[in-house]
Parts: C-alpha cells; structure tokens; sequence
C-alpha cells in the first residue's frame, strides 16, 4: 500500500503543477495582450515606433525575396 500511496501523491502533484503552469500561462498572455494594446496609446511610443519599424523591415526583406 505504501507504493501506491506515493504513487497516487506523485501523480496529484504533477497535475497541481501542470495546472499551476497552465494558469501562469494563461495570465502572462493577458498581460502581455494588454501590453501591446497600451502600446498603441501615446504611453510608450519608442517600443510602437520598434516595433513598427521591425514590420516594416521584415515587409521589405519579404517583398525583396518574391521580387528576386
């Protein structure tokens, strides 16, 4: 009986962790959507000016290979 008891407090503890991880997940990508949402609003502009400036380059490098 001893093996199972460790057994079955094994396995409840690596469901409560994957749970646990599960939810941080969950609340990180929450946070980071209302992120990039601020970041449209005059709040943080250099990171929107970044990140626009990124989009743009990888537009061009994209165009530039179809063109090629």
């Amino acid at each position: 009986m001893g093996i199972i008891a460790v057994v079955v407090v094994v396995v409840v503890v690596v469901v409560v962790v994957v749970l646990l991880v599960a939810v941080f997940v969950v609340v990180v990508a929450a946070t980071q959507s209302r992120v990039r949402r601020a970041n449209h609003s005059a709040t943080l502009p250099h990171l929107t000016l970044d990140a626009r400036q990124k989009r743009i380059k990888i537009g061009w490098q994209t165009s530039d290979l179809r063109e090629r």
